[in-house]
């Protein structure tokens, strides 16, 4: 707890606000859980432990993007206090290969697509939804950025679709093939459209 305050300077020093609040505030929560043991007393099996208690169902049951954030937090911490010199062996070198990776997502198997397809196709709006989320691999946030400018249906048989951001974000933007199929569900859809092709009150989004 007591190097909490030259810890924060550290961070204030070297990363944006937000990171140094949620940094520092991440090493402030080790150090609760960790109250009674001094520096030097600090092992790899208690932070571990730590770990465990934040990822378990029966504990805190912490999103692993979160946890993985506050272990980069503590391997920062400790660093520092390496480099200081105020511990002489690093108790987070065995953390560095135990990161909590996100699970892999769901596909649908083929006879899923076509029955998901079927469905769609008797409403035009569903339906490109449908198709714009299997053919592009789109974020629901992307979907609602896309105006008519976005897609060329120049030539019919090879649709494009350029998904485009701003700011910092530009190195998002990329050009998708579409299959032709897009072209005559997308034409249909177009007489009821603004600009706009989504909104996000337009779309109905499940949770999963």
């Amino acid at each position: 707890m007591q190097t909490l305050v030259a810890f924060q300077a550290y961070l204030a020093e070297k990363y944006a606000a937000k990171t140094t609040k949620m940094y520092w505030g991440d090493v402030r929560e080790l150090s609760l859980y960790l109250k009674p043991k001094k520096l030097q007393e600090i092992s790899s099996h208690d932070l571990q432990q730590w770990i465990g208690s934040l990822v378990s169902p029966a504990g805190k049951g912490i999103e692993r993007k979160t946890v993985n954030r506050k272990v980069s937090a503590i391997i920062t911490y400790f660093l520092w206090l390496q480099g200081l010199g105020a511990i002489t062996a690093d108790p987070t070198m065995v953390l560095n290969n135990t990161r909590i990776q996100s699970p892999l997502p769901d596909y649908l198997y083929e006879n899923e697509i076509e029955i998901l397809t079927k469905e769609a196709s008797h409403d035009p709006r569903m339906y490109l939804l449908v198709l714009l989320f299997l053919d592009t691999g789109i974020k629901s946030n992307e979907l609602f950025l896309l105006t008519r400018a976005h897609v060329d249906t120049s030539d019919p048989y090879n649709p494009e679709l350029w998904i485009k951001h701003s700011g910092k974000h530009t190195k998002k933007d990329r050009k998708v093939a579409l299959p032709a199929r897009f072209t005559a569900v997308y034409s249909e859809y177009l007489d009821s459209i603004g600009n706009f092709i989504f909104r996000p009150s337009e779309v109905p989004m499940t949770q999963g």
